[in-house]
Parts: C-alpha cells; structure tokens; sequence
C-alpha cells in the first residue's frame, strides 16, 4: 500500500473510531490494533495524536458539509433547504450514526476548530458557503414569486442558518438520528410556511 493510501486509509478508520469513543477514549493503541499499523508508522505519518485528529476532521468531516454553489444552482428555498437536510441525512446514514452519540460527531469539529487555526478557518470557509447558498437559493425566491418577503436577504440567510445550527445543537444530547431529521424537518418546514414560501 503506497504511502498516501496508507495515510487515507488510517483517517478513515480513525474517523470511525472517534465516532465511536470519541477524542479523548481513543487511545494510540486503540488505532493500532484498528489499522493494523505499528505505533512507529503512526508517528511518521502524522507525529502526533492530536495530528491525526486534525487530520480527520480537515480531510474528512468538514469536506462532508461543504455545499458547493453549483449543486444548488437554480433552486429556491425550499429545494435548497430539502437539499441540504438530505445531504446532512445521508451523511449521518453513510456514516453509521445511528445509535452513536451525536457529541463524538460535533464534538470532533468543535475541538478541532478550538485547537488548530487552519482547522478553524476551514470550518469558518464551510460556513460562509452554506450562507451564500441559502442568500442565493432566497434571492432566487423573491425573484420566481415563491416568496415574497421585504427583508435583507443576508440576514434571512444567517437566520435560516442558525436555525440548522440550533436544531442539531439542540439534539446532540438524544443521540437520535432521526428525531433530529424529524425536528429539522418540522421547524424548517414551519419556516418556510411563516416566510409564505410557496
């Protein structure tokens, strides 16, 4: 296996086991025994634990909940948010969350961006884009006639975006993958009917 493989490889499944047991129950030898690599390996690769972590949450779960502009291009609303809430959805299935704590999940990004610097302006980089695709997909709904609202677009963007934020926030502790859907589903949906977004 060529070095680079090797490293993605060891991500991966260290992306897996903080799932699992999350930062600070995972211990080197936990990653050992899982990749089947010797603790020498390990430390040429990526020096430290800690570097692996970052590691993990910049190769892997950050990339994840990044929302290009041109997977949205042309949609409103409504289409963009079900986009959105389906993307996370499949993240969340793809990823075995069910039945893992969903604090190991944000736990991860959380400590990262506390810790590291590039990590935090790559998260920072994920964010920015989520709101220009909620501005986009509401500019594009006042323009149809889906919407109509008398409001600053940017602003009713970063609402729309807290209210994702604190809806998973607000359902960390459940652990339940799909309560959590279930609830952002119906404050969503509820969202929508408030802004009379056909």
């Amino acid at each position: 296996m060529e070095a680079q493989e090797k490293r993605r490889y060891i991500i991966t499944k260290c992306y897996k086991l903080l799932l699992l047991k999350g930062f600070d129950g995972v211990s080197i030898s936990d990653i050992q025994k899982e990749c089947g690599v010797s603790r020498g390996l390990l430390y040429h690769y990526f020096g430290s634990k800690e570097d692996l972590f970052y590691e993990v949450v910049s190769k892997v779960t950050l990339p994840k909940f990044y929302i290009s502009s041109d997977e949205t291009c042309g949609m409103n609303l409504r289409e963009a948010l079900t986009y959105i809430y389906d993307k996370y959805y499949k993240i969340c299935i793809n990823d075995e969350l069910k039945g893992i704590s969903l604090l190991n999940f944000d736990f991860l990004t959380y400590r990262a961006t506390q810790e590291s610097k590039i990590i935090r302006t790559q998260y920072e980089e994920v964010q920015s884009q989520e709101l220009k695709v909620l501005k986009i997909a509401i500019d594009e709904s006042v323009m149809n006639g889906d919407m109509i609202i008398d409001v600053n677009h940017r602003e009713l963007a970063i609402f729309t975006s807290s209210l994702i934020s604190g809806i998973w926030m607000n359902s960390l502790y459940e652990g339940d993958i799909d309560v959590l859907f279930k609830r952002l589903e119906d404050v969503l949906t509820l969202h929508l009917t408030l802004l009379k977004h056909k």
